[in-house]
């Protein structure tokens, strides 16, 4: 099914007949020596991209994109953890000022850091009217704050509310950007869930007829406030019973029957859609077991006969099986001591452990010399690395030869991707990985007894006739232990 996924999307792709060059061009210059990428979004539940291009910034801070664009829609422009979001219409010029970062986030890689840049558009505007249009929004609903009490809203925000719908539908009944009005429309239907509308009147004016969007960020985050946790359990009505019993016995076929009696649910392009969105919303919130939403998910596949609905249900499974077990590793690029660039993926074909370390901090340095101990039992059969998100192809060269390291030792090229990657919230991290470059522990044990057992069950598979070679429970090492180099100082890096 995957093979599927890939092919529909790449024959989407092939579709270029009315592509027009487009640029996108700016300056971040506080990124400088970084990648600036362009994506495109899969689809706008998940929000799983595709990488189109990428640059390397330059000392003066100046990239420049350009890309065939068939049709309009939201792209991301991401540098690290920096996320720009921008509308995109083709045969466009868009220039973009990326802001400084904040100066806490210098220092605190790991932080997601998202930045709202001023856009320069050459023709269409549509940044700049989508931006006007929030904030017409967004600024009523601050005036009328005070009638937001006890979780509801008072009947009174009505009139100037419809009053505003009214003036926005007028000022762009004109426009010729249909993008644009298919975006205000689904934008208007949030607005008014918000200023509390009953789902029967917003489903009446918005959403009746209406096949699903899955070009417009605005429907998608209306279809979600309309259509919030339905297939949550814990909710007082029948319906929500019933699907949690439905999850219970492990019956897809029951949640669409139980669904199709909701006369907002008619559609079943959209009943589908639900499902493969609250089932990712299910599974990222782990409310029932990874692979109970994950046989679910297949179910849709199977079933559905949109081409949307399919790669929102693959791009739900993808993204929760990143970094598990039996899924394939991500790829990066790292230098060794001396400067030579790799990728890892060159490494397949052979056991993987690999350490993710930050400094040569004491608890890293005691952890090396358990691997140490491991190397010296397993290194027939398992690769060892140490890959540093901070320190010096200098610094690592010194240090590992003078503790007697000798497995691979090198820098990662993109600190901030290898913690985006591998969700590296704390450091040293490990992971176990097998001979097709799929995760065998993810995370895997720190060295020491637990790993180790990983590494004997491993080696008996490929040696089913010999005894182990090594002991299962390395000596304990200790800080005091440390022959630290002569003139090493941890804490300043030196």
């Amino acid at each position: 099914m995957k093979h599927l996924f890939l092919s529909l999307f790449l024959s989407f792709a092939a579709v270029s007949a009315f592509s027009k060059p487009t640029i996108i061009q700016g300056n971040a210059f506080s990124y400088r020596g970084q990648e600036v990428e362009i994506h495109q979004y899969l689809d706008l539940f998940t929000f799983r991209t595709l990488e189109l291009a990428n640059q390397h910034i330059p000392e003066n801070g100046n990239f420049k994109f350009q890309i065939e664009i068939k049709e309009s829609g939201l792209y991301l422009v991401k540098i690290g953890k920096v996320f720009s979001h921008l509308f995109v219409i083709p045969g466009d010029e868009y220039t973009m000022v990326i802001p400084e970062p904040y100066e806490e986030d210098r220092y605190i890689p790991a932080k997601d850091i998202f930045v709202m840049p001023e856009i320069f558009e050459s023709k269409y505007k549509l940044n700049y009217e989508i931006t006007k249009i929030e904030q017409t929004l967004n600024q009523f609903i601050i005036d009328h704050t005070y009638m937001y009490k006890s979780g509801g809203v008072s009947s009174s925000i009505r009139p100037p509310a419809d009053s505003l719908v009214s003036k926005l539908n007028e000022k762009y009944a004109s426009s010729t950007d249909e993008y644009l009005k298919r975006h205000l429309h689904f934008r208007l239907a949030e607005f008014e869930l918000l200023i509390g509308k009953s789902k029967k009147v917003v489903y009446n004016n918005y959403f009746k007829g209406q096949s699903p969007q899955f070009d417009l960020l605005s429907y998608s985050n209306a279809f979600n406030n309309f259509y919030r946790e339905t297939m949550f359990p814990g909710s007082p009505n029948k319906r929500n019973d019933l699907i949690e019993g439905a999850f219970e016995k492990k019956r897809f076929s029951d949640i669409d029957g139980i669904l199709a009696s909701d006369s907002t649910l008619e559609n079943m392009e959209v009943r589908s859609l639900l499902i493969a969105n609250q089932l990712y919303l299910l599974g990222a919130e782990q409310i029932y077991s990874k692979e109970l939403i994950q046989n679910f998910l297949d179910s849709i596949k199977i079933q559905t006969t949109s081409r949307n609905v399919m790669m929102v249900a693959q791009n739900a499974q993808e993204i929760l099986m990143t970094l598990a077990p039996g899924t394939h590793v991500p790829d990066f690029k790292f230098s060794d001591v001396v400067g030579n660039i790799y990728r890892f993926d060159e490494y397949k074909g052979t056991l993987i452990y690999v350490q993710f370390f930050d400094r040569f901090t004491p608890e890293a340095l005691q952890e090396m010399s358990l691997m140490k101990v491991l190397k010296e039992g397993y290194g027939a059969d398992v690769a060892f690395f140490s890959i540093s998100l901070s320190e010096t192809n200098a610094r690592l060269k010194k240090i590992s030869e003078q503790q007697g390291f000798d497995w691979f030792f090198g820098t990662a090229t993109s600190s901030s991707q290898l913690r985006e990657a591998y969700d590296l919230r704390a450091l040293p991290a490990y992971f176990f990985i097998d001979e097709k470059m799929k995760f065998v522990l993810s995370p895997a044990p720190a060295p020491g007894g637990q790993i180790e057992k990983a590494f004997a069950k491993k080696w008996q598979q490929n040696h089913p006739n010999k005894p182990l070679l090594f002991k299962l429970q390395p000596p304990e090492v200790t800080g005091e232990k440390l022959n630290l180099p002569e003139g090493v100082n941890l804490e300043s890096g030196k």
